[in-house]
């Protein structure tokens, strides 16, 4: 049975994607060692499944639409990086503001998660978006990104929920909404 590499995500709109990527541009040219993700594939992750087979993807959509949930601002503030600036795997722009409602869906993804029988996440979800991977074994200078740590590049009506296909390819992910429901 063909199975589908899934996650359900924020998908940030066109319009904050676009500004976010032109005030981050002079900071990712001048820094090294580190893979940059493409403007259409900005996103906030709640819940990464990995493969899943079909019917259990359509038991899932039937499972979201179900959900009761509330459109919420978040405001995109900072650039940080996981685990430290000293040793840097993930380089992320903050979200603050909603945070707890943020929290209370992917504890709702959770449970309906966990309801189909996958593994609630064991590490604590944290807020972010990602911008940048580190590349292994490549030493990255981060100093450029730095001062932009408190720097607030929006706000974001979240509205959406959606639930992603990804396919890998040599040149990056290439990500197709599978379904899409208002929150």
């Amino acid at each position: 049975m063909t199975k589908t590499r899934t996650f359900i995500a924020l998908a940030l709109p066109a319009i904050l994607r676009d500004a976010l990527v032109e005030e981050l541009a002079d900071a990712r040219e001048s820094t090294r060692g580190v893979r940059w993700v493409a403007a259409e594939n900005l996103h906030v992750t709640l819940k990464f499944y990995g493969d899943v087979a079909a019917p259990v993807i359509e038991a899932l959509t039937q499972q979201l639409s179900q959900l009761e949930t509330r459109p919420f601002r978040l405001v995109l503030e900072g650039v940080g990086a996981f685990p430290s600036w000293r040793r840097p795997r993930v380089v992320w722009v903050g979200l603050t503001e909603a945070e707890s409602a943020v929290m209370a869906l992917v504890e709702a993804m959770e449970r309906v998660s966990s309801a189909l029988g996958f593994a609630r996440e064991a590490r604590p979800f944290r807020p972010h978006l990602t911008i940048g991977r580190v590349r292994q074994g490549v030493r990255s200078d981060l100093t450029a990104l730095q001062p932009l740590t408190g720097r607030r590049f929006g706000v974001w009506d979240v509205d959406r929920l959606t639930l992603f296909a990804s396919e890998l390819r040599p040149e990056g992910a290439r990500y197709r909404a599978l379904y899409e429901r208002p929150l």
